[in-house]
């Protein structure tokens, strides 16, 4: 069991404020995002820094400095990038609503499907993962995408690949250790410290993760690989999650990459409709009319 970390204080009032709040409930001001509160605790920030120290020193061990020195610096600059459906998206380019839907509110939208017997029921795993990250009362609003430093998430998840607008995400996004559906239900749901951080720290983050991956004759050209490797099915693709808490509309979007997804990439994942590399001409005017542009994987 895992110690429970004691909540900042407000830093107006002086009184702590629970980490599930978005605003002081004693004085009313504005707090920070919930996902970033837990993230940026001294524990959790501390754990991250040890690990990070113990994988450079390993990489300089092994002759990696350099490796690992341009591995950080090409992750500093890495950007989240989400995969979905082009129905997901339909709802925002026909009118109905302006924000693009969360994962709660997807599953609302009943855009989704029952898992089939012996499918990996995605709809409770994300629950309880919920639940365990972010300890909010009710159904948080986060989005989740992959650390990319190629414009490119991991596939099975959608044949459109979007890149946040980094100045609209930043402040209220943290990075996690992998597909947190499935590494906390492997670990039976038990969270140590150090194993996610603030925006900020993401190069930390990844060189902690995948430093040991970093070799003298690693190439720049490879490190896009080592950040985001996809594996046969989703249960086995290795990436570092970003969950963006709060609400995103196109405005939020900076580019759209098109990725046609194998049947062998979507596998462990619950059917899908699938519309190959062609936009619907809603969407089409939408990214056109949003000034986002739009090019082939």
């Amino acid at each position: 069991m895992t110690t429970p970390i004691a909540p900042p204080t407000c830093e107006f009032c002086q009184f702590p404020v629970p980490f599930d709040r978005e605003q002081c409930p004693h004085c009313g001001r504005p707090s920070l995002f919930p996902n970033v509160r837990r993230v940026e605790t001294s524990e959790e920030k501390g754990a991250l820094q040890q690990r990070y120290q113990q994988a450079e020193a390993a990489a300089v061990a092994r002759g990696a400095k350099d490796a690992f020195e341009k591995f950080a610096a090409t992750v500093a600059h890495s950007r989240a990038v989400m995969a979905c459906t082009i129905d997901k998206l339909l709802p925002v380019a026909n009118g109905h609503t302006e924000l693009y839907p969360a994962y709660n509110d997807w599953l609302k939208l009943r855009f989704t499907f029952d898992p089939e017997r012996g499918q990996t029921d995605w709809h409770d795993l994300r629950g309880h993962a919920e639940w365990t990250l972010f300890k909010i009362k009710g159904e948080p609003v986060v989005h989740y995408a992959a650390l990319s430093a190629d414009g490119l998430s991991a596939p099975g998840y959608g044949e459109c690949h979007i890149t946040l607008k980094t100045h609209m995400v930043a402040h209220r996004a943290t990075t996690f250790e992998g597909n947190s559906a499935v590494w906390l239900r492997d670990r039976n749901y038990q969270l140590p410290p150090g194993f996610r951080a603030i925006w900020a720290d993401r190069h930390k983050h990844a060189c902690a993760k995948l430093g040991d991956q970093l070799r003298p004759r690693t190439s720049e050209s490879e490190f896009p690989g080592i950040l985001l490797k996809p594996g046969p099915t989703a249960l086995d693709h290795e990436f570092i999650e970003v969950h963006i808490y709060g609400p995103l509309t196109v405005c939020t979007f900076e580019s759209v990459k098109l990725a046609t997804a194998t049947a062998a990439q979507g596998a462990a994942k619950r059917s899908r409709k699938r519309l190959g590399q062609t936009l619907p001409d809603a969407i089409q005017k939408l990214f056109a009319q949003a000034k986002i542009p739009v090019q082939p994987k």
